[in-house]
């Protein structure tokens, strides 16, 4: 296997620790933004299609304690 390694898209700083360059790999400038947003700029979850048929299995899952396994596609 060939490892690529990806150039970040804001330029480091000489202080970033290893958390701030991988955000700014991504994209991200303000990595406490990204993890903490303010309210308003988080969406509703129950716009999701299907969202409370998902919330339903899980805590079926839960109550039954079959494992659960959650993925996501980025696009």
């Amino acid at each position: 296997m060939r490892w690529k390694q990806r150039k970040p898209i804001t330029p480091f700083n000489s202080y970033d620790n290893t958390y701030s360059k991988l955000a700014k790999i991504h994209g991200i400038d303000n990595i406490d933004q990204f993890l903490n947003p303010l309210s308003n700029v988080i969406c509703d979850s129950y716009l999701l299609k299907n969202i409370d048929a998902l919330a339903r299995r899980i805590i079926l899952a839960i109550k039954n304690r079959e494992p659960i396994t959650i993925s996501g596609d980025p696009d």
